[in-house]
C-alpha cells in the first residue's frame, strides 16, 4: 500500500492541535506546560517530517528557500524555534507560574 504524500508530517500537525486544545483544557500549571512542549516539538517534527520526505527532490527545495528564510526572519517563527529549542537543550523554564 502505497503511503500518503506527507503523511507523517500531517500525522504531526494533527498531534501539535492535539495538544493545543488539551492545554486549553488543562487546569493544572504542570499539564499546560507539558501541553506546551508537547506542541512546540511537534511543530519542529513537522517541519523535519517535510525535509525528509523531500530530501531528494531539487525542485522542493527550490520552493523551500522561500519557507526556509521565513523560519529565520518570522517574528514568531524565530521565538518558537528558540522557546522549543530551550525545552530541548536547557533546563530553564520556558513557561512562568504566577500564582
Amino acid at each position: 500500500m502505497k503511503k500518503k504524500p506527507l503523511q507523517k508530517a500531517f500525522s504531526e500537525l494533527n498531534a501539535a492541535h492535539r495538544s493545543l486544545i488539551e492545554m486549553k483544557r488543562a487546569s493544572k500549571f504542570e499539564a499546560i506546560e507539558e501541553k506546551w512542549e508537547n506542541f512546540l516539538q511537534n511543530l519542529d517534527r513537522i517541519w523535519g517530517k517535510v525535509q525528509a520526505e523531500h530530501k531528494t527532490n531539487n525542485e522542493f527545495y527550490k520552493w523551500n528557500e522561500k519557507y526556509k528564510s521565513e523560519r529565520e526572519i518570522d517574528e514568531l517563527l524565530v521565538y518558537l524555534n528558540r522557546v522549543r529549542n530551550a525545552t530541548e537543550h536547557s533546563i530553564q523554564d520556558t513557561l512562568n507560574h504566577q500564582k
